[in-house]
């Protein structure tokens, strides 16, 4: 059976705590996720600048500085919180993974967020067999 579970992305940058961050979303899952699910691992500073280059993690920034082109990582967690910029001697390990927690969800969200397929399962899983949604005479 569909359910709607939320997940927010938490990062852990050196001996630091598990830090959450403004970057969340749901998605309806067949089955149940773990509470944590880990993207990355203690990936050292060059191990993540290269993993940042191809899948993109929000929240990081890649650049180089203009003339010794040190290689360096913009970090914000929120929007609305002013970020950090570390180098390679500030890294020892950075960890990235989401945390998944049940989301109550209305038939507005589940029509304007899912496809056809998942909304229509949804609904037929739980029972229902005429559209409520949108009929107008």
């Amino acid at each position: 059976m569909l359910q709607a579970w939320e997940f927010e992305i938490e990062v852990k940058i050196n001996n630091r705590d598990w830090e959450g961050t403004s970057f969340t979303g749901w998605n309806l899952e067949e089955k149940v996720p773990e509470t944590y699910e880990t993207i990355v691992e203690n990936l050292s500073f060059e191990d993540f600048y290269k993993y940042q280059l191809k899948e993109m993690i929000p929240g990081f920034t890649l650049s180089e500085t203009l003339f010794k082109k040190r290689k360096s990582i913009f970090y914000r967690a929120r929007w609305n919180i002013e970020g950090e910029r570390f180098f390679e001697k500030d890294v020892q390990s950075i960890s990235i993974r989401y945390h998944n927690y049940a989301k109550k969800v209305s038939l507005k969200e589940i029509f304007e967020h899912c496809t056809a397929d998942k909304a229509i399962q949804y609904l037929k899983e739980r029972g229902l067999t005429i559209c409520p949604y949108g009929v107008e005479k």
